[in-house]
């Protein structure tokens, strides 16, 4: 099992260091948190959903400036989400689920609106932050 390390410098953010405990084929990599992961995938890999850590080359998932609508729209239901939580939205499992069972992905999120997304149960402040993540163009 790889070992998690943590450092805490005064008045800062505590740095996380993920050592292999074998020798990695790549470098460790320093994330801070709120970790998340999976949003360090490629989008592509997210649509379909595939999911893959960076290895720590700076990459990670393009943010709602840099992610083209194109890209949004084949977000599945699970990466939608994890895009959302990535950007900062705070989703809790009762959103979540609203997400999951309304089946609402990339392409419906494109397409839906205020008055929808409350319809649905989604709390209207959380409503804003969240269409205010989709990609204009």
């Amino acid at each position: 099992m790889d070992e998690l390390v943590c450092f805490q410098e005064a008045q800062t953010l505590p740095l996380f260091l993920i050592i292999p405990k074998t020798k990695p084929a790549f470098t460790p990599m320093t994330v801070k948190p709120p970790f998340n992961l999976v949003s360090q995938a490629h989008p592509s890999q997210l649509a379909s959903g595939t999911q893959s850590v960076s290895s720590g080359s700076g990459s990670s998932m393009p943010t709602s400036s840099t992610m083209t609508r194109a890209a949004f729209e084949k977000l599945k239901t699970q990466a939608l989400i994890d895009y959302l939580i990535a950007e900062g939205v705070e989703l809790d499992d009762k959103e979540k689920g609203i997400f999951r069972e309304q089946k609402i992905d990339g392409e419906a999120l494109i397409e839906a609106t205020k008055e929808d997304l409350i319809g649905f149960g989604i709390p209207g402040g959380l409503v804003l932050k969240i269409l205010k993540r989709v990609p204009k163009e």
